[in-house]
């Protein structure tokens, strides 16, 4: 909600000026080397998280599988794929310049989503900025599906 009646837009260029900006002054603190690392280190953890979620079929028991045909269900099962890996990769992304910003002590490093993307597009290449780019619309895809299909009776115990 904020993002929509916040009086201070986002800048065009996507800079992050107001994460980097939080952390300059975190950097300054006593402690605010190791506050920016734990940050960096537990961003990075919650994507690697993600990847295994993903890889793991684990997301599979929030839906209702009855809802679904076999062939469905591998497509259920592609988009999910698709939108755990893309999300896992931004945020590994994100996590590593934030550790990186820490190393340094240098708040410039720090990356939103945005960048993140830049940084696959500049650096990893103009194929793979594509593929996470429709992975994260996939996972909003997903999202959709779960909300429509979400079993709320829990995920059924095996005998």
């Amino acid at each position: 909600m904020r993002a929509i009646f916040d009086q201070h837009k986002a800048p065009v260029t996507g800079e992050p000026s107001q994460q980097r900006d939080m952390v300059a002054r975190l950097l300054q603190l006593h402690l605010g080397q190791t506050a920016v690392m734990i940050i960096g280190v537990i961003v990075l953890i919650t994507a690697v998280v993600l990847l295994l979620y993903g890889l793991s079929k684990s997301f599979t028991e929030a839906i209702k599988a009855d809802d679904f045909s076999k062939k469905q269900k591998r497509m259920v099962h592609c988009i999910a794929y698709a939108g755990y890996f893309s999300r896992g990769v931004i945020l590994l992304i994100t996590g590593f310049f934030f550790a990186k910003s820490a190393i340094k002590n240098n708040s410039t490093y720090i990356v939103n989503t945005d960048k993140a993307f830049d940084f696959i597009g500049d650096h990893i290449g103009h194929p793979w900025f594509i593929l996470i780019a429709l992975g994260t619309m996939l996972y909003g895809v997903y999202m959709f599906i779960l909300g429509l299909h979400y079993d709320i009776s829990g995920p059924k115990k095996r005998k």
